[in-house]
């Protein structure tokens, strides 16, 4: 169930509360997401997660630390095309991965801060949530295409995790 079905219902708000709360923890990172206001003091937090995909102003997040070991894949590639071609995918993905978590956090910060989760808008929200976090882990198709690519602006975490597997059945060899 997701926080659109939660919504659309008054008995599914808590549950809906619930649900936006995990996912700010997931994005910030549990102390960053209560200390910059985005979690509510009247909500509890629901996981305990120290680092979150996104970075905070004191601390790497995951998605800013795997981009920085792809960063030294990529400086390290040398003459190695198919090395190369993988890593700039996998940062393509990661770019584009960041900018829609980015559109989550945003969508999902104004359910947070909601007085009255049956308002329109908060409903607008969570679907552009809902379809931000489609895109985040499928990507997005750009036409012509049939679906989602390596290419910027289409790439999500699956074709990051696709890219990742070229990148370790690579050859690497010493120079």
């Amino acid at each position: 169930m997701s926080v659109v079905d939660s919504i659309q219902v008054q008995q599914g708000y808590p549950l809906a509360q619930r649900q936006a709360t995990r996912i700010i923890e997931l994005i910030d990172g549990s102390q960053f997401a209560r200390s910059s206001g985005d979690l509510p003091a009247s909500l509890p937090d629901m996981l305990s997660l120290p680092v979150g995909l996104l970075s905070s102003p004191t601390q790497a997040g995951y998605i800013d630390t795997l981009a920085v070991q792809v960063n030294k894949i990529l400086m390290s590639a040398g003459d190695t095309s198919a090395l190369h071609q993988h890593a700039q995918n996998v940062s393509n993905a990661l770019v584009d991965l960041k900018g829609w978590l980015q559109q989550m956090r945003s969508y999902d910060v104004q359910i947070l801060k909601a007085t009255n989760l049956g308002d329109p808008a908060v409903l607008n929200a969570a679907l552009l949530l809902k379809q931000s976090a489609g895109d985040a882990y499928t990507g997005r198709t750009i036409p012509p295409n049939e679906g989602p690519t390596s290419a910027l602006n289409s790439a999500g975490a699956n074709q990051a995790y696709i890219e990742c597997q070229y990148l370790a059945a690579l050859d690497i060899e010493r120079v």
